[in-house]
């Protein structure tokens, strides 16, 4: 099917009444009563919303985890709360700047593709390869070679 390089025009799938332009379904004034009706019912369902939210985030972040192997690329530990995504590069700090960090870089691997510059690493790991640039179990791996030969 051809691609059309303008929008397609038609009635929102809403009220029936305004015309579309855009990729969205609805019209503007739709899209915006909508959206004032989420934010009432967010205000009147804090607890509810935080919950909800929470739970989201959590899956989002665990599909994350499951796609780069779901357990530490190092050691094999494979408990969720101690896994984090590593910057296979580094350059984590500059990243996190830029987009954000916890569910705002989850969203953006994500949105993004799932880039092939990201591994999974225990919490342990993570920190000794950032503040030693090695991590022990790549030490002891090390020793193990050098005493077998």
């Amino acid at each position: 099917m051809e691609e059309l390089d303008y929008p397609v025009s038609r009635l929102c799938s809403n009220c029936e009444e305004n015309w579309v332009f855009d990729k969205y379904k609805q019209c503007r004034k739709c899209r915006d009563e909508k959206a004032a009706k989420k934010r009432e019912w967010i205000e009147k369902h804090p607890e509810y919303n935080a919950v909800y939210l929470k739970t989201w985030n959590r899956k989002r972040r665990e599909t994350v985890l499951e796609h780069y192997g779901g357990h530490c690329a190092c050691c094999g530990e494979d408990t969720y709360e101690f896994l984090a995504i590593d910057h296979k590069e580094g350059g984590g700090e500059k990243h996190r700047s830029e987009v954000g960090q916890g569910s705002r870089m989850v969203d953006w691997i994500i949105n993004n593709g799932f880039p092939e510059d990201f591994q999974i690493l225990c919490h342990n790991c993570n920190q000794a390869i950032g503040y030693y640039g090695l991590c022990p179990h790549e030490r002891e791996v090390k020793l193990v070679v050098v005493r077998d030969e």
